[in-house]
């Protein structure tokens, strides 16, 4: 039968698809290769936004004050977090954070983490993606998620306006 002397050989090596072409047992068989394909994957980019933020820029020591109910001492910053704290009582504390991210960000922290609990409330003065509930608010901003979070007995609204506060605050 001529079908059982024709050998087909199909291989991918180092991403390259080689094949052989159909040819008689004894015959000169040519090979052909695919062209090389280039790739490429879309990259975050950093904005000037995720560059320029100081977290502690976006809450002014007053306003910290205010919140907590008592003088603050100076606040203490990282990369992206800071951190007042009571001088009268050093239980009562709130960070401001900034993580880069956007939508994709806030719906892990959301969904996954429960940044704000089991059923977040929305905040529709901070837009359409920020949530509040249990000394934290968390919101979106052009490409930063925001998240302030206390530790103490604090009122919830006031986390709201330090956050709508914030929000203003970011170029």
């Amino acid at each position: 039968m001529k079908l059982a002397r024709v050998c087909l050989c199909l291989s991918i090596l180092s991403g390259v698809m080689m094949t052989a072409v159909v040819a008689g047992c004894g015959e000169s068989a040519s090979i052909t290769t695919a062209p090389s394909l280039s790739v490429s994957y879309p990259t975050t980019q950093v904005t000037q936004t995720e560059k320029r933020i100081d977290p502690c820029s976006l809450i002014t020591k007053g306003e910290a004050e205010a919140v907590l109910g008592n003088p603050a001492i100076e606040p203490k910053s990282t990369s992206r977090s800071c951190t007042y704290h009571s001088s009268v009582d050093e239980l009562q504390q709130f960070s401001v954070t900034v993580e880069q991210g956007g939508r994709g960000t806030y719906d892990t922290e959301t969904k996954q983490n429960q940044a704000c609990g089991a059923n977040p409330q929305p905040v529709p003065s901070l837009g359409n993606y920020a949530c509040s509930a249990n000394n934290t608010v968390m919101f979106l901003k052009k490409d930063l998620v925001i998240v302030i979070m206390g530790v103490g007995t604090f009122d919830q609204n006031s986390f709201i306006g330090l956050g709508e506060k914030a929000a203003n605050r970011i170029p």
